[in-house]
């Protein structure tokens, strides 16, 4: 009894739900209209009645009130690309008319920018065109125009035959020169400053001295480079006396004496009479020696020359020792047994002035040498006769303590033990009793 199922009977009187199943979809059910819809069961009165006609917008006969397309568009044709001249703002289709592309410029061609290439100005055209003489080297040149007409007037010589003719010259002025032929080269030898054209008449310069009496003269040179030697006759061979150190030309007529070189002292060694040209190469004997080397004075006949020798004590044993004495003249002193030549302690190991061969206690200072026990070792060092640390204080610097490796302080240095000794002045003696 659903009005809204397709079930729906108007003439129960009972309802079923059970035969209630298929839900009514309402829609346009008329198959004629625009909106007709397929699944729609039950018409809702929203047909729309179809419409034909050109959907499209852009068409020159769009309808806006059709709703179904009858295939009637109609579009303009022409050039659609914006980049050529014959582009149609209104037109849709491209008919192929695009032919002339856009070029951007100047068309005016009265102003400077002008380009003839240009087919659609932009505002570039800026400066007007100025036409006059725009050589600056002409008789009239504008120096307000900015474009040439060919008006440009030059003066100069228009003779074709002088050196100077200028065949850009439209009016002479009178500056016509003559040629005259000759060397142009101002580096050449007959460099002609008057002559404006070459006429391959140059010669290289070739310096050399050009003086005929002199001993280099060269008959190639054109240019005297203040070279030439005089001619200075003499004799260049420099074998003899006569030889000239000034001369150039030889004249063996004025070489008469060969030269002997050598030694020509009559006082030295290795005198030579032939020689006529001392070389330098004399020798000489020292003072007081002959050339054989042997003293010329030697009364002792020691080989010493008597006039060096030098007296004194040879023996180098002795105190007075002389390394330069020649001659002994029994002058030697020596030292003392045991003591140096200073009359120091040769040996002396405490330091106490006492030498270690007279000492009665070598290791341990013992200056008055005291040997209370008299068994010739001194009390310093004797170490058996149970000498305690007062007897000790009486050397010339005094004992602080003994001390053991421990640090511990002992009054006495027995037999087997290892005693540290410090003394006032600082000293600390390691000393053991084996």
């Amino acid at each position: 009894m659903d009005i809204n199922y397709q079930e729906y009977n108007a003439s129960a009187n009972v309802s079923n739900e059970a035969l209630c199943e298929n839900l009514e979809i309402p829609g346009c059910t008329d198959v004629t209209a625009f909106n007709y819809s397929e699944s729609a069961t039950i018409d809702d009165d929203s047909c729309i009645e179809v419409v034909l006609g050109c959907l499209n917008s852009l068409a020159t006969n769009y309808n806006a009130d059709a709703n179904t397309s009858d295939d009637s568009c109609e579009f303009v044709e022409g050039c659609t690309d914006l980049n050529y001249l014959e582009y149609n703002s209104v037109a849709i289709e491209d008919n192929g008319s695009c032919l002339t592309p856009v070029i951007f410029g100047c068309t005016d061609s009265l102003y400077l920018e002008y380009s003839e290439t240009a087919n659609s100005d932009d505002g570039s055209c800026i400066t007007p065109v100025v036409e006059g003489c725009t050589d600056e080297y002409a008789s009239n040149y504008d120096i307000t125009a900015n474009t040439d007409d060919n008006s440009c007037v030059y003066y100069g010589c228009t003779d074709e035959t002088a050196f100077n003719y200028d065949p850009d010259a439209s009016l002479d002025d009178g500056t016509c020169e003559a040629i005259v032929n000759g060397c142009t080269d101002t580096s050449a030898f007959n460099y002609n400053e008057l002559a404006n054209t070459d006429d391959s008449s140059c010669e290289a310069i070739y310096a050399g001295c050009t003086d005929t009496t002199a001993i280099n003269y060269n008959s190639s040179a054109n240019t005297d480079d203040g070279s030439c030697i005089a001619s200075v006759f003499g004799c260049i061979d420099d074998a003899y006396l006569e030889y000239d150190t000034l001369a150039n030309v030889n004249d063996y007529s004025l070489c008469l004496t060969y030269i002997v070189s050598g030694c020509s002292d009559e006082t030295s060694c290795n005198f030579d009479g032939l020689v006529n040209s001392d070389d330098g190469s004399c020798t000489y004997s020292e003072e007081y020696y002959d050339c054989d080397g042997n003293c010329i004075s030697d009364i002792d006949s020691d080989g010493v020359c008597d006039e060096l020798e030098i007296v004194g004590c040879t023996d180098n044993t002795a105190c007075n020792y002389d390394a330069n004495a020649t001659e002994e003249d029994g002058s030697c002193t020596y030292a003392d047994v045991n003591y140096d030549c200073n009359g120091d302690c040769i040996n002396d190991i405490d330091s106490d002035g006492v030498c270690d061969e007279l000492d009665n206690c070598t290791d341990i200072s013992n200056v008055d040498q005291s040997d209370i026990d008299n068994d010739g070792e001194g009390d310093a060092c004797d170490y058996d006769d149970g000498i305690g640390i007062n007897e000790i204080n009486d050397v010339d610097y005094k004992l602080i303590k003994m001390v053991d490796i421990f640090g511990r302080e002992q009054k006495e240095h027995n037999r087997g033990m290892i005693l540290f000794y410090i003394y006032d002045n600082g000293k600390v003696d390691k000393k053991f009793i084996p």
